[in-house]
Parts: C-alpha cells; sequence; structure tokens
C-alpha cells in the first residue's frame, strides 16, 4: 500500500486525466467504474469487500481496458477503500447512503484529494463531516442500474451534481459530458431532498405501482407475473409517449376524459379488493388532476365534480 504522504498526483491539478478511484463498488460502483474505462477515462483502482465482486472486477475492467485506452495501465482491485483511494486524486465513494459516512472515513483522504458520493438525498456536506481534507462533491446519476453490468445505462442520462468547489463542479460536469449526459445542478437539503423524492417517484415507486396494479388481475384469476407481461406494451408504449410528446399531451384515460361514472366504478371496485389500493388510486388521481385540467378537455364544473369525488373518497378511507 502507498503511504498517504506519498500518494502520487495529489498535487497535480484537476483535468481529464486526473486519476480516478470507485469504491465500495457494487452494481453502481462497478457500472460505473466500467463505463469510465470504456470512455477513456484514467480509473487506477476500485474496492469491494466480497471477493466474488472483486474476482469479477478483475475480468470485466481487464476487458474494458482493452477496448479502451491502450496507454490505461493495469487498474488495481483492492478489497478495502483506502487501498483503492492512496493512488488516485479523485474517489467516486458509490456505497448505499447509510454507508457513505464510513467508507469516506475509511479511505483516509488528505490535502489535494477530491471525493463525491452518488446519493441522490444527501449533499457533499456528509464528506466534509468524515474527510475534512478533501474537497467534497456529489454527483448522482438519474437512472436505476439493475446489475453490475449495467454500464450501457449511464449514456444519456441526468446526472445531479452539487460542489462548493467550482473547480470540482466543473471537473463533475466533464464525467457527465462523457456520458453525453445532461447536468442537474442542486444545492442544499431542500433542493436535493425534492430532487431525490421525484427521482423515486418516477422508478421506484412506478415499478411498486405497476406491481400494485397487477396484482388486481388476481380478481379475475391472473397471476402477477402474467399481468405484467400483459400490461408491459401499454407500460412501454406511456413511457414513449411521455417522452415524445411530454406532459400534459402524454396523458390519457378517464381523468383526462373526465368520465366520472367509470372512476367511481373503479374506486368502488377497489375499496372491495384492497382499500390501500384505492386510496392510493384516488391519490394519485388527485394529484395528477391539474396536469389533466391543462391539457384543456375538461370542463371547469366536470373538473371540480371530480376533485369532489376523490376527496370524499379519500376521506372516507
Amino acid at each position: 500500500m502507498v503511504a498517504p504522504e506519498s500518494r502520487a498526483g495529489h498535487n497535480e491539478p484537476l483535468n481529464a486525466d486526473s486519476e480516478i478511484a470507485v469504491v465500495a463498488a457494487g452494481r453502481l460502483g462497478a457500472s460505473l467504474a466500467i463505463a469510465l474505462v470504456k470512455a477513456g477515462r484514467n480509473v487506477v483502482a476500485v474496492s469491494s469487500r466480497r471477493s466474488e465482486q472483486r474476482t469479477w472486477l478483475e475480468t470485466q475492467l481487464t476487458t474494458a481496458r482493452l477496448d479502451g485506452s491502450d496507454a490505461t495501465p493495469r487498474i488495481r482491485v483492492c478489497s478495502n477503500a483506502r487501498d483503492a483511494a492512496s493512488g488516485a486524486k479523485v474517489i467516486f465513494v458509490t456505497s448505499s447512503d447509510a454507508a457513505i459516512a464510513e467508507v469516506a472515513d475509511s479511505c483516509q483522504l488528505t490535502d489535494g484529494q477530491y471525493v463525491a458520493h452518488c446519493s441522490g438525498l444527501l449533499g457533499a456536506e456528509v464528506l466534509s463531516e468524515v474527510a475534512p481534507n478533501a474537497i467534497p462533491g456529489a454527483i448522482h446519476p438519474l437512472q436505476t442500474f439493475p446489475s453490475r453490468e449495467s454500464h450501457s445505462l449511464l449514456n444519456g442520462i441526468s446526472f445531479g451534481i452539487e460542489s462548493t468547489d467550482g473547480v470540482f463542479l466543473n471537473w463533475l460536469e466533464g464525467i457527465a459530458n462523457t456520458f453525453n449526459g445532461r447536468v442537474v445542478r442542486i444545492s442544499g437539503s431542500r433542493e436535493r431532498a425534492a430532487y431525490h423524492a421525484a427521482a423515486v417517484m418516477s422508478c421506484g415507486l412506478l415499478a411498486g405501482l405497476t406491481g400494485i396494479a397487477a396484482e388486481v388481475w388476481n380478481e379475475f384469476g391472473v397471476s402477477r407475473n402474467e399481468a405484467v407481461e400483459h400490461m408491459s406494451p401499454m407500460i412501454q408504449s406511456t413511457a414513449a409517449a411521455v417522452n415524445e410528446l411530454g406532459i400534459p399531451d402524454a396523458l390519457s384515460g378517464p381523468f383526462v376524459r373526465g368520465d366520472i361514472r367509470t372512476i367511481r366504478a373503479h374506486l368502488n371496485t377497489l375499496r372491495t379488493v384492497n382499500t390501500d389500493v384505492a386510496r392510493a388510486y384516488a391519490a394519485l388521481a388527485l394529484a395528477q388532476l391539474p396536469l389533466s385540467c391543462e391539457k384543456g378537455k375538461l370542463e371547469p364544473d366536470v373538473a371540480t365534480e371530480l376533485e369532489r369525488t376523490l376527496t370524499e373518497c379519500l376521506e372516507s378511507l
């Protein structure tokens, strides 16, 4: 292990060739490391506590390195974060939110190093508390990573970025540009919470909503998995419409048409299926009612009646 006081490159200015370490490399970290190497960035080390993951990373990073720049040296795969961070100018902490402080602290960072976590919720200050000598930042890929082989999903997405250091902020934006991404600058706990809540609603809760909808099919003898298969084409075309048409034009269904009779039938049935599901249906419909009105097909009196129907349902559950 290289001694902290002799870490190479720590006094060099931050640039496109700066040495990068990715620590606590699970699904996100592995995907990020592989994508960076394929893009020709100077990844010098990664870390994982799990031996199986390290073996896999050795193979994948070697392949990615050969596919990328021939000048890229062999990438060290370490069992602990400190060893990985010791030879890097920039350290990406890709652990879970709860472990970020612990992992960053274990890196034992020194002056001249930069460190960024990949949380959507937490600010850069969580790193300042445990790594006061390093310059902190945050870069959150607005994407889901279903596996450790999801590196291609980093291309063309948005990144939530934060740093009070202008040089580091620009460098992190350069990482987004490496992946042909878009940058969203975020600062302060309120902005980050709003940003992350929106991300969760459009990803995890959206997947959960699909699961809830699929379970309603049990009422007529269709399993959840089979129901998802039936609904998948509609889900995919809806996502395509949102992307192509935008909001509110992509909205469809009884809320846009003002079909109160249909909506009441849905609510009455869902009450008998599961009151939580009925409550979710009514709450979501009520929350998106302004968007339905924005589309311009709802008469004001119909919108008022629809709001009253949904509110009364929620109050009665």
